[in-house]
Formats: structure tokens, sequence, C-alpha cells
């Protein structure tokens, strides 16, 4: 099995209810979906909520209340510890 692809992180201009993989990691304050992935696996990012095939996505307004319960994206990227990740 290949190691799943890794695509840097989208920034659109309005963001959708539900955030593929690249989109969740631009929304969630991570570089990549790599880096998505393993702040996954550590809990400091929040699970997918749905996982339509084979793609991961991400509720944006799930993220909202994840994110509100840490205080926020700037908060949530202070919190993360880059030793974490690697």
């Amino acid at each position: 099995m290949s190691a799943p692809r890794t695509v840097p992180a989208e920034f659109p201009a309005n963001w959708p209810a539900v955030l593929r993989a690249e989109q969740a990691a631009g929304y969630l304050g991570f570089h990549d979906t790599a880096e998505l992935r393993r702040g996954v696996v550590k809990g400091v990012a929040p699970r997918p909520h749905d996982r339509r095939g084979r793609s991961p996505l991400w509720y944006r307004s799930l993220c909202d209340d994840w994110l509100a319960k840490r205080g926020g994206p700037a908060n949530h990227k202070a919190t993360i510890d880059v030793a974490d990740l690697i």
C-alpha cells in the first residue's frame, strides 16, 4: 500500500460547508495534508467527519465547534509543538 499523497493546504475565497483534506488543512491552520494527518493522529486536529468513498471529509461547522473549544485558529496554531508532528 502506498503512502497517502501530500497536498498543500488550500485557502478558497469562500469556504465550503464540506471540506476536502487540503481545504481542512488550510482551514485548521496546517501547511499540508501530511501535517493535518499527523495532527489527527496526535489529537491536535479533529478526525474526519465523513468518508464518502475513499476521501476523508470534514464539516466546516464541526471544525468551527472544535476550534471554538480551543480558542480559535490562532490559539490552535500556537499550541502545536512542531516536534510532536515529526
